[in-house]
């Protein structure tokens, strides 16, 4: 038995109902971390805009990771569905011709979990928020730069190729913000 006390009046309420919904709660968090990274895999393998632009799979990317950062009530939240994208872009069905290509979901994922620790929970948070999506992005495109098709050899486009994934990052970022305000409102108006 729990007590409870709300306006002054103490009640009892038995801890089964307490126990009961905690783990359906935590499915629910799985569940959603697992299908932000799938659709994360699905959109970056469907949408195939002839852009030709560095960096322009941030857009979803970082909006999903943002969205599962501001949703969320745990920490590592983005690099949960940064491990659920690995995975599932490891199957066969996607086709990647690099085996280390899969692991910029988890490795952008990670970094993002990492700069939105250092941020402070105040005024500036969002602000900064977006900035961690611009840099997390921005890094791994330049690891997948410098170890992907391109090499070390053309070293004249690298700082293109940086603030290119930093622009797609930051804008994912910001759509990200956006969905996750959205999401959040809806989520309180239906409980």
């Amino acid at each position: 038995m729990t007590h409870k006390t709300v306006n002054g009046v103490s009640s009892i309420a038995p801890l089964s109902n307490v126990i009961k919904q905690q783990p359906l709660s935590d499915l629910r968090s799985g569940l959603w971390i697992v299908g932000l990274g799938v659709l994360g895999v699905v959109l970056h393998a469907s949408i195939r805009v002839p852009m030709h632009l560095p960096g322009h799979h941030g857009l979803e990317w970082m909006a999903l990771l943002v969205l599962a950062s501001m949703t969320l009530p745990h920490r590592w939240a983005a690099t949960g569905v940064g491990i659920a994208a690995t995975a599932f872009a490891y199957l066969p069905v996607w086709g990647w011709h690099d085996p280390l290509a899969p692991l910029v979901y988890l490795a952008s994922a990670m970094l993002f979990d990492m700069f939105c620790i250092m941020l402070p929970r105040r005024r500036l948070r969002r602000t900064l928020m977006l900035c961690a999506g611009g840099l997390a992005f921005s890094a791994t495109g330049l690891i997948s730069f410098f170890l992907g098709p391109h090499g070390a050899t053309a070293h004249a486009v690298w700082g293109l190729w940086t603030l290119m994934h930093f622009g797609f990052g930051l804008a994912g970022a910001l759509i990200g913000m956006q969905l996750g305000a959205w999401t959040q409102s809806r989520l309180e108006a239906h409980p």
